[in-house]
């Protein structure tokens, strides 16, 4: 059976200022949250999925072998599959 990847010590401000917050378009709604130390993936409002960070930019999630991975253009600007952060 394979083991999740060790996690990775990520300041939690980063994560707060960086990839927290709401990834939308037409048809598609990812939002990344944090309650407390716990960080989550929420699909289209209905799956919660937990995740931990295995490196500055990628995060696993807690149950199943599945990766989620930010991307930055050279605008500083924050992607995450194909889809701008929205910012408010």
């Amino acid at each position: 059976m394979p083991s999740n990847p060790k996690a990775y010590n990520l300041d939690l401000n980063v994560y707060d200022s960086s990839y927290a917050g709401i990834y939308e378009e037409e048809y598609s709604k990812y939002e990344f949250k944090r309650n407390e130390d716990n960080l989550y993936f929420i699909q289209e409002g209905k799956w919660v999925m937990p995740i931990y960070p295995i490196s500055e930019n990628t995060f696993h999630h807690t149950w199943v072998d599945q990766e989620y991975i930010f991307e930055k253009d050279g605008k500083g600007e924050i992607y995450f599959d194909g889809i701008k952060k929205n910012v408010k």
